[in-house]
């Protein structure tokens, strides 16, 4: 990515605050991504999308660069579609975290997309919002639940 970093002590990438500017609506507002990770799906290598946004304000949150859902996010979804078209046949599943996906009201769309592109779909989700959750059902793999 042009202009984007990855972070060597998280394995984020991110891009900078003016790569924002004039974007169109987003299936999900992503706050960041994690390129590879061992944990986050398990038995498979994953990716994570950090998705923007929370409706909890939990003082011990390890993402709370994540809780506030205004703004933009940190990368666009067709960055993060280029990103994982790269990595077809590298990664095996792709996991959304937050925040809260669930909060995203276009975590179904995104979901099926990522799924349509072979890979297994993870939620790390806390379930405040339980329609969106079902909305999912048919495209995703797993549920990893955080309890608050």
């Amino acid at each position: 990515m042009r202009g984007g970093s990855t972070s060597a002590r998280s394995g984020r990438i991110s891009v900078p605050d003016g790569a924002a500017a004039g974007r169109v609506a987003e299936p999900v507002l992503c706050g960041g991504l994690t390129a590879l990770t061992t944990i986050d799906f398990p038995d498979r290598l994953s990716a994570v999308i950090f998705c923007q946004g929370c409706p909890w304000r939990c003082p011990y949150c390890q993402n709370p660069g994540l809780i506030s859902s205004t703004g933009a996010g940190r990368l666009s979804w067709a960055e993060v579609v280029a990103f994982l078209e790269r990595r077809r046949g590298l990664l095996e599943a792709v996991v959304f975290s937050g925040g809260e996906p669930t909060l995203q009201a276009g975590l179904a769309t995104a979901a099926a997309e990522v799924k349509a592109m072979g890979f297994l779909v993870g939620l790390h989700t806390a379930g405040p919002y339980p329609r969106r959750l079902a909305g999912i059902e048919q495209v995703r793999d797993a549920v990893l639940r955080d309890c608050l």
